[in-house]
This record gives C-alpha cells, structure tokens and sequence, in this order.
C-alpha cells in the first residue's frame, strides 16, 4: 500500500506547499533540519510588518503604537518590532535591557507594572525611559531620587478625565457602587487607603476580592454585598436621579433612600462591632492595655 504522509493543516498566515507549512518562502523541514532539534521558534518578519501595517489602518494616524515585550522579548524579534512601532513597554528592568539593545531609544520606552523593584527604579531613571506610577511608594521614591539624583525621573500617570467620579454631582460622595470582583488585584492596603483619602467609607458591590475585603475592615471602610439585580436598581436610580442619596444603617444592618428602598446585608458581628466603636487592631488592642500591663510587671526581665 502507499505510504500517505500527512499533510499540514490550512493556516491564516502561512502558505502550504506539497502538505508542508512554508515560512518566509521555505519548507518547515529544511527550516526543522537547519535549527537541528525541536522544538523551536520560528518568526516571519513579513507576517509581522504586515500585521502592524494592517493595524495602522484600521486606527486613526494620531494613534501610538507600542509593543508589549512580555508578548515576545525574545531579542530578534523586539529589534523588528522597534522598527515598526511608535514605542516599546517593558515590565521589568531585564526587559528594558532588550529593548534599548534592540535599539528603542530611551524616550520610546516606558516601565509599566506595580512589581518594580527600586533597583530597577534608579535603573530606569538613569536610562532615561518613562516610568509610568503604579503607587504611592513609587511617587514617594522616584521623588526622592529626583531630589537627590542628577537625573530628573520622566514620568507618566494615567488619568481618565471623563471618569464618573470628576461629574460634580458626585463631589464629596462617601458610598461607591462597584461590579462583581470588586478589588481584584488590590491585595495592598493602598487601595482601601486611597479610597478612604478620597473620602469613601462605604462600598457596595456584589462581591469582593478577599484581601481587599478584609482590607476594607481593617481601615475603617465597610464593604457591603448585595445581589446583582439590587447593585443594578442602585445603578438605575443613581443614573435616574441627579441628586440620588443612600443611606447606610450599620446598626440596623440595611441599606435606604428616600423612595422607600430598603435592603438589608450581613456582616460579621465581631467586624460590625468594631466599625460602631471605632477600632482597628491596634485600638482592639489598647482596649487591653491594663490586663497587658499588668502581665508585663509579673514578666522576668531579661
């Protein structure tokens, strides 16, 4: 019988010649048998220019383009894409070796992600590329370089100018609606902090990341949990309503407006407690302090 060899399958990018994958005009095989074992890597640069090209149609000319190195840093390819690309984001100090490597000038790449090092903080300054902020700790250090370094840290903060909490009619508000999976990925207390500089002190969402939820309790802020369908009419009556106000009852453990709405929530009563009185850890401590004094008079010194 003959033998049937099999034949690769159709693809969107590549051409297929005699049932093998073709690549920049050669076989797979005889790009198989120069690589010298599998598996490998093979990239078309055609294929690459040619999708950045079609992208750059389809936007509007005052749009940048920038390549995400943890899509690909391998060097080769980071050194096409510099040339096709308006800038290059790198998310660690190794890649942002690559990249100026490549030959992305320093002004073309930016420093994103909340992991930075400040090793690789003072690396960044003193290349030159922008560090776009992630957190306080980030302002308070790059400040600190920029004061007593020779190089003035370049910066970027991304804002949202038509973001809802800039209309004035939510000026001073002090209860936020949030969607499903509120606080994922704010597992540090700086969210709960900005939120309470902000002035918050109620979130009502109908569910939450856990760190941030018990966060929330250890600063003072109270996170409620409602149903979909509830967060949805709170919604509708706040997009309803110009001058809409809630009122949250922690005593009574429900939520009211002016309308006759009123939804009850659960909440811990030990975390209920402490909310009512005022306590964080250290003051649930304090409450203890003469017990604690007096345990520490009868302990041997040392």
């Amino acid at each position: 019988m003959p033998i049937e060899f099999p034949a690769h399958a159709p693809s969107p990018w590549f051409t297929i010649a005699d049932g093998c994958l073709t690549i920049g005009g050669r076989p797979l095989t005889e790009i198989a048998a120069q690589a010298g074992r599998t598996p490998f890597y093979v990239y078309d640069r055609a294929v690459m220019s040619g999708k950045v090209e079609e992208l750059r149609r389809w936007l509007p000319r005052a749009v940048h383009l920038h390549y995400a190195m943890k899509a690909n840093p391998m060097p080769a390819v980071v050194r096409h894409m510099v040339g096709l690309v308006d800038g290059v984001d790198v998310a660690s100090a190794a890649e942002m070796d690559v990249a100026l490597a490549a030959g992305a000038t320093p002004e073309t790449v930016s420093f994103a992600g909340p992991g930075k090092s400040e090793a690789e903080l003072e690396r960044a300054v003193a290349a030159g590329i922008t560090i776009n902020i992630e957190s306080e700790r980030e302002i308070s250090f790059l400040g600190k370089l920029g004061r007593t370094g020779q190089r003035r840290p370049r910066v970027a903060v991304r804002v949202n100018p038509d973001f809802e909490l800039n209309q004035p009619r939510f000026q001073g508000a002090t209860i936020l609606l949030g969607r499903a999976n509120f606080g994922c990925g704010s597992s540090r207390e700086h969210a709960p902090w900005a939120l309470l500089d902000y002035g918050f002190r109620v979130i009502i969402a109908p569910s939450f990341a856990d760190i941030f939820y018990n966060n929330c309790f250890k600063n003072g802020m109270l996170p409620i949990t409602l149903s979909e369908s509830q967060i949805e009419q709170l919604f509708q009556r706040v997009r309803a309503e110009e001058a809409y106000e809630l009122s949250v009852d922690l005593d009574r453990q429900w939520i009211s407006d002016d309308s006759g709405l009123r939804f009850s929530f659960d909440v811990d009563p030990f975390r209920r407690e402490c909310l009512l009185k005022g306590l964080d850890d250290i003051g649930m401590t304090l409450q203890h302090a003469d017990k604690i004094s007096e345990y520490e008079s009868h302990k041997a010194a040392f």
